[in-house]
């Protein structure tokens, strides 16, 4: 959507071109003779702006490339582990000069496994709310959720070797504490659908929501942590399949 951006003294508003109000919309007619509407001490024309939509595009075009540089990442992290996570080696793998890499993440390492942990919590959310909006029993939604995370770490082998590396818990503490924050988030959400689903009579009552969530949470960690070292240690199709299996028979009333 293109916006228009007014400016009037010591205020900034923003009105979609659909939705500028009669009062300020102006004419070319007007526009062309530089007519001022009386209810601003300045003539509104020479105040007018549009957005610059290539500087916007430009913005999205960033944004995009940084997530698919955080994809490479993690590719990367999968074949040679967090040591060769580099800023020269990443440049090689998406195509860029180690200086182009560097216009993207100015921080280096930490800038860059800190766009890996945005998209993450970016696809953990939306499964999250997908999971919220799947309609049927509070399980269906535990499934929906569980099976997006078994996605994730297929897609993502090398996930759990970041998120339990030293690297993470110990020399950048302010990673560690955002991811911490993040999974907290996750885990009230979660425990929110266990809980539904033991008012509803659907999950057994003895036993707390937090104490169901972590054991579901190590359904898919443990896939995770045999499969991020060599994608063959296990069938990871097969063996979700019986995590879950096992985890439903556990909870059921």
């Amino acid at each position: 959507m293109i916006f228009k951006e007014i400016f009037l003294p010591r205020q900034e508003k923003f009105y979609p071109l659909s939705n500028i109000p009669e009062e300020l919309h102006i004419s070319g007619e007007n526009k062309a003779k530089k007519h001022c509407l009386p209810s601003f001490p300045r003539c509104l024309t020479d105040k007018l702006s549009i957005v610059n939509t290539r500087s916007m595009a430009k913005r999205m075009t960033t944004l995009v490339r940084r997530e698919q540089i955080a994809e490479a990442a993690l590719t990367l992290l999968s074949e040679q582990g967090l040591g060769g996570l580099t800023a020269r080696n990443l440049a090689k793998t998406v195509g860029l000069t180690a200086p182009a890499l560097y216009r993207h993440f100015p921080g280096g390492k930490e800038n860059i496994l800190a766009s890996i942990l945005d998209l993450l919590e970016d696809i953990k959310t939306a499964g999250l709310k997908a999971a919220h909006e799947t309609p049927g029993t509070a399980v269906d939604k535990l499934r929906h959720f569980y099976d997006q995370q078994i996605s994730l770490i297929q897609r993502f082998r090398a996930l759990p070797c970041l998120l339990l590396s030293d690297t993470l818990w110990i020399e950048f503490p302010l990673l560690r504490d955002r991811f911490l924050k993040s999974y907290h988030a996750h885990q009230l959400q979660v425990e929110a659908l266990v809980r539904h689903g033991q008012e509803g009579g659907e999950i057994r009552t003895d036993i707390g929501a937090s104490q169901i969530f972590a054991q579901f949470f190590g359904q898919f960690l443990s896939v995770a942590v045999l499969h991020c070292r060599q994608g063959n240690m296990i069938d990871i199709e097969a063996q979700s399949k019986a995590n879950w299996q096992i985890f439903v028979r556990g909870i059921l009333p």
